[in-house]
């Protein structure tokens, strides 16, 4: 069986834009090194035409029911108990949590798997009370469990000022 990796995508944008074509170049390279990437979108990108196009080219697409943290966590392990992955990687926060639970989960399990978190464009938060508790609890202790990926130096920088690990991260332009 080849090695899996499971992309958790909450993107719903009108074009699959460099998102998508992205994540298809990868699908070429992967499938040439013995890999295969299963795509996994919010139901909020139902009705969009890069989904229609991409199960038209029978693309292992899976879409995620809408639900609480924890709902979708559960979500989550039935398709890792489906696809076994080795690698859950997350794109845009939505996924960051339940990404590093199936991990956790999955390591618990027996089974090798690891959580990557794709930082996209670097954004400036508030510094509330609030954001701070967040941030310490998603960067500085969960993000010491998974990998990040920035894709410009700006975006990590804003992400490490935040507490995100910088020895297990990187940047890959986008």
């Amino acid at each position: 069986m080849k090695n899996t990796i499971l992309q958790l995508c909450d993107y719903a944008g009108p074009y699959g834009g460099n998102f998508i074509a992205s994540l298809n170049c990868l699908d070429a390279i992967l499938e040439e090194s013995g890999w295969r990437q299963v795509w996994i979108f919010s139901e909020i990108a139902l009705g969009k035409s890069w989904l229609d196009e991409l199960y038209s080219h029978g693309k292992n697409v899976k879409i995620l029911r809408a639900g609480s943290v924890v709902q979708t966590i559960k979500n989550i392990n039935k398709i890792i108990a489906e696809e076994s992955p080795c690698i859950l990687h997350s794109h845009f926060d939505t996924f960051d949590i339940p990404v590093w639970a199936g991990a956790k989960l999955r390591n618990f399990q027996g089974y090798k798997c690891s959580a990557v978190w794709h930082m996209h464009t670097p954004f400036l938060v508030k510094r509330s009370f609030s954001r701070l508790i967040k941030d310490a609890i998603k960067l500085k202790i969960i993000g010491k469990g998974v990998f990040s990926i920035a894709v410009s130096s700006g975006g990590l920088k804003t992400m490490v000022e935040r507490g995100i690990p910088v020895k297990k991260s990187s940047v890959i332009l986008n």
